[in-house]
């Protein structure tokens, strides 16, 4: 087959290009004028103040003095956001935005952090990290080509006021929701923190050694993280306000709510130290990809970055590697088929992810089988949703089946690119449907099937609002309307949660197959949705789109509000202690309560054994 140059129009354009958007590969060039109405110094940097500010009090509130705050600000600052900006002003050349240039400097200064650690440690020597920011300093210094990268040449002024304060709204939600939901249940200082639920990586050993500071305390990755999903969001969404809407269904996403006497609960993967680590170095992999399967011409700084990531989340969170591997394997066929050539750089990006992925399976894990195992999701927790202990005892269709109807529910607004297929073979939709198809194709030997659902979460969120987006923009559905839709669909969960009483854990000689009847009678209603619609003489592109908003509104705006129903059981804080052994007070439990997820969102307050019948 002749080989011919790499994607046109394919990776990152937007998915329904209004005026003023850019080429592809590059964010949405959009006008922003409104966002510049506050262009003072001050003004731009407020979002950013209060964020910091947010961190210090809830460190001091739960116990970290001022001079290991202190501490550990000059360790983030000189010893990976600094170096780790010169890397990406060199090799990234110019970022879209001075935030998105610090959050690329700061994961770049993590991940090559780490990398520095694992040597240094070998060697018995782990204070020899700080040799790397001492280098990059000398380096840059001493070079003439390279001394100009100390001046920034992103577009300070080019970020709308409203969109700093949203990114930073979201992040204290973060913060907040970390320290109640963490830190006023989990030990903090040794030697209880080693019964703690944590997990060890090389940033966190390296952190430990500089800074001289106890691992749990360190949050500053969450706003490096929401910043780059941002950037991320802009490229496929197209626009500041659908990569905002992605943030937070990312963020405060749940699970359908459709049994009653629970309240589904949002999941939250940033409470795994490993997971939110992983998540933040996988997201300028995304990011670069994005660029790079675009069709402008890229220097080798990115091909240099994307290799240096992809090693980093090796040591990070090496499940990511195999989604992204399947990913790219979609995006290579779907290409090849649509244009009859082989995408070069797709299939570079293809052929890196799999040479680190054997590198991970040979050397850090040391051949350590973690192979496929279709639908492994069946084991595991689920069981404590019929009752049962053992996974053979389970129906073979239930896990899988649930499942895949609580994420159709959930993404179900992705489904509104098909009034316009050729959007649905865009790269970057294809990617992270690869990744996110993947998922139930993977197992772990440590039942760890979770950390699989969690990866691509984030960019189906996004591919969700872009597919909402384009429907609703392009079926002329008003405002009005849409919020018509979304309040018909929260109302249809809490009515179908009071009418079917469907209780989980099932009962003792319960048939599993009432477990559907939620999922059923949600499908009677959004077909009963369809029936009126076209009744009034409704087009088929909107009430496509308007049936759309209804099901995805049954997801996690229902499930909040089911949260709050009278007789919601399966209270959070229950068996739960403080890090100082006593129990949580009035207001701590109501926040755990509105705050952690219980069986029906998929995640144990305590253990599962203390929520059966």
């Amino acid at each position: 087959m002749a080989e011919a140059p790499p994607f046109q129009r394919s990776a990152s354009l937007p998915l329904d290009s209004p005026p003023g958007l850019g080429p592809a590969g590059s964010p949405p060039q959009e006008d922003h004028a409104a966002g510049r109405r506050l262009p003072t110094r001050l003004s731009v940097w407020l979002p950013a103040t209060a964020v910091v500010a947010s961190v210090g009090a809830v460190l001091g509130w739960y116990g970290v003095s001022l001079s290991d705050l202190g501490l550990f600000s000059l360790y983030v600052v000189f010893c990976c956001a600094l170096p780790g900006v010169l890397w990406i002003r060199a090799l990234y050349r110019r970022a879209h935005t001075l935030p998105e240039e610090i959050a690329l400097g700061v994961t770049l200064g993590y991940a090559l952090e780490a990398l520095a650690h694992m040597p240094a440690r070998a060697i018995g020597a782990p204070l020899l990290v700080v040799a790397w920011p001492i280098g990059t300093y000398v380096l840059f210094l001493a070079v003439p080509r390279l001394r100009g990268r100390w001046r920034s040449e992103s577009r300070t002024g080019g970020t709308p006021l409203w969109w700093s304060w949203s990114v930073a709204v979201i992040v204290i939600c973060l913060i907040l929701w970390t320290a109640i939901d963490f830190f006023g249940t989990q030990a903090l200082t040794r030697p209880a923190i080693t019964t703690s639920s944590v997990d060890t990586h090389a940033h966190l050993a390296a952190a430990g050694w500089i800074t001289e500071m106890e691992p749990l305390v360190l949050l500053s990755r969450l706003a490096a993280l929401v910043v780059l999903l941002g950037a991320v969001g802009r490229r496929i969404t197209g626009s500041r306000g659908g990569a905002l809407a992605a943030l937070a269904g990312t963020v405060f996403v749940a699970a359908p709510g459709l049994y009653a006497g629970t309240g589904a609960g949002p999941v939250r993967p940033w409470m795994s130290p490993s997971q939110a680590f992983g998540a933040l170095l996988f997201a300028p992999i995304v990011l670069l990809l994005l660029d790079l399967l675009g069709d402008r011409r890229r220097s080798r700084g990115h091909w240099v970055l994307l290799a240096v990531m992809l090693l980093a989340v090796v040591g990070a969170k090496a499940i990511y590697l195999p989604l992204l591997a399947a990913g790219l394997a979609a995006v290579v066929m779907v290409e090849t088929a649509r244009r009859f050539w082989l995408p070069r750089r797709a299939l570079a990006a293809l052929g890196m992810t799999v040479g680190f992925l054997v590198f991970a399976r040979l050397v850090p894990f040391g051949g350590a089988r973690q192979g496929a195992d279709p639908l492994s999701i069946r084991h595991g927790a689920w069981g404590d949703r019929v009752g049962v202990s053992e996974a053979a005892e389970l129906p073979w269709a239930f896990p899988p089946g649930v499942t895949l109807l609580g994420g159709l529910i959930t993404w179900c607004g992705m489904l509104g690119l098909l009034h316009r297929p050729r959007l649905f073979l865009r790269s970057s939709v294809v990617l992270v449907l690869g990744m996110s198809a993947a998922v139930l194709g993977f197992g772990h030997s440590g039942l760890s099937q979770g950390d699989f659902l969690q990866t691509g979460r984030p960019y189906l969120a996004m591919v969700t609002v872009a597919g909402l987006a384009a429907i609703v923009r392009r079926a002329g559905v008003t405002v009005g309307a849409v919020v018509c839709a979304v309040v018909t669909g929260v109302a249809a969960v809490l009515a179908i949660r009071l009418l079917c009483d469907v209780r989980v854990p099932l009962a003792p000689g319960q048939d599993d197959i009432v477990l559907y009847v939620p999922y059923v009678a949600l499908l009677g209603v959004a077909l009963l949705a369809v029936a009126v619609l076209r009744v009034a003489r409704q087009s088929r592109l909107r009430t496509m789109a308007l049936v759309l908003c209804l099901v995805t509104a049954a997801g996690t705006p229902a499930a909040w509000f089911a949260r709050v129903l009278p007789g919601t059981s399966g209270s959070p804080e229950a068996g739960v202690r403080l890090s100082n052994g006593t129990a949580p007070s009035s207001a701590q439990s109501l926040a755990m309560t509105m705050l952690k997820p219980d069986v029906a969102g998929g995640c144990p307050p305590t253990t599962w054994s203390d929520l059966r019948a």
